[in-house]
């Protein structure tokens, strides 16, 4: 099938979608020219019908799940009597808040009073549904001062038996479901299975951000974007033990994008109402191993925008000890070109962190909780040291008493995190001023 006939088809199913919702469609309203390094939005949808053209020339086939319809209906439902009086400047945000999210090859376009139609020019159809939510979310936050999606629908074009392409409607909270419960049961019991913490659901998977102070500039400035799941019996699970000890790359590799994806989604709404954070995400080593399951991820990374990509932090678990030095040069380039920083969570003992600083890894990580991390002997204070002596930054993490704080900051650690530092938060708070006296005190602010 031409391309041409795919973005009529398009257009039918489009017109055919507001005439089941019995919504007019007012003249287009050109949206105001985008900055030269952001996509530019279409002045209608002619426009935004030329330039689909121009992205599916090479492969007709790719727009099932790659274009998606938002709407900003709950927005002017909730102003109620003002939206008259201030749609013109809402889309004039509406746009800029759309353009942050898109790569420069996407496109997007207002069509009649509420809509916007976007096309995802190199995103999969996971990643293309992951990055609208994303949208959702952060247009929705930053009119309405929250992120309650509920009720919020996204439309996306779907490929039908016939041939033709139509769009499909479907709640924000029913595609993150499936994208959660995507992950399948744990296999370990009583862990329950993977999903969203979602009122009136069961327990299930849930995030929570832990603060990390910088000892250099006395401030908290990361909040490090870990899984939860509660425990039937003892404390919840943590980080990849969520999964159950059922490992394998594929099921890293979903509970990375999914990490992954609600960190970035969080960053997003931060940075859009103005906040001065940095967002730690993890991603494990037998994610990226493998071609088939790295894919994903870097699709994910790939369609962030830039300015985002500068307040995130990217943590890599699982390596070997005895990693290679162009192993890790190969896993520390692939990851750079997406993120401010790169971190390399480690074992003291691990022969291959000599190479971290060398192979553009940015700091080493260690975990005084975690068991293999034997505290604070000459070995590991000397280890510390001679990382902080080469650039390389120290981050020591579970810290839980004064007398562990003190001994890490003794070994040049530059990055403190753990209960003893603060509690953990469901969204991240902004960078406040935090020093030593602080600490001591347990001033801790958020």
């Amino acid at each position: 099938m031409a391309a041409s006939e795919i973005i009529g088809r398009i257009t039918t199913g489009f017109y055919s979608l507001l005439a089941e919702d019995e919504r007019p469609a007012p003249r287009p309203v050109p949206v105001a020219p985008a900055a030269s390094t952001a996509p530019a939005g279409c002045a209608s949808p002619a426009d935004f019908t030329a330039e689909l053209a121009r992205l599916l020339e090479g492969n007709p086939k790719a727009t099932a799940g790659r274009i998606h319809l938002i709407g900003l209906e709950p927005i002017r439902a909730r102003l109620g009597d003002r939206w008259p009086r201030l749609q013109d400047s809402i889309h004039l945000l509406a746009s800029k808040v759309i353009s942050q999210h898109l790569a420069p090859d996407d496109v997007f376009c207002r069509y009649g009073a509420l809509d916007y139609l976007i096309a995802f020019a190199h995103l999969g159809p996971e990643a293309a549904r992951l990055k609208s939510v994303a949208i959702a979310q952060s247009l929705y936050g930053h009119f309405l001062g929250d992120e309650d999606l509920d009720g919020i629908v996204i439309r996306s074009a779907v490929g039908r038996v016939d041939g033709s392409v139509v769009f499909e409607e479907r709640a924000v909270q029913d595609i993150l479901g499936d994208m959660a419960t995507g992950l399948g049961p744990l296999a370990v019991q009583p862990n329950p299975s993977l999903g969203l913490n979602r009122p009136g659901r069961a327990p299930h998977l849930d995030w929570q951000y832990r603060p990390v102070l910088d000892r250099r500039h006395n401030v908290l400035s990361t909040w490090c974007c870990m899984p939860v799941a509660p425990s039937a019996a003892g404390p919840p699970a943590e980080g990849y033990a969520v999964l159950g000890g059922d490992g394998g790359a594929p099921r890293f590799a979903e509970l990375d994008r999914m990490t992954l994806g609600h960190a970035l989604a969080d960053l997003d709404g931060l940075l859009a109402n103005r906040f001065s954070v940095f967002v730690n995400a993890p991603v494990h080593f037998e994610s990226l191993s493998s071609s088939r399951t790295r894919t994903g991820i870097l699709d994910l990374l790939n369609g962030t925008d830039a300015m985002i990509r500068r307040f995130l932090v990217l943590e890599m678990y699982g390596v070997p000890g005895d990693i290679s030095r162009t192993r890790l040069l190969d896993l520390a380039g692939m990851l750079r070109p997406f993120c401010r920083s790169i971190l390399l969570a480690a074992d003291p003992q691990a022969h291959g962190i000599v190479h971290a600083r060398e192979c553009g890894v940015h700091g080493v990580s260690f975990d005084l909780s975690g068991g293999s991390c034997p505290g604070f002997s000459g070995n590991f204070d000397r280890t510390c040291r001679a990382l902080e002596h080469t650039g390389t930054r120290v981050a020591i993490v579970g810290v839980r008493s004064i007398g562990q704080a003190r001994a890490a900051a003794a070994a040049g650690a530059t990055y403190l995190g753990g209960p003893r530092i603060g509690p953990p938060a469901e969204v991240p708070a902004n960078m406040v001023r935090y020093d030593w006296n602080d600490l001591l005190a347990e001033r801790c602010t958020h």
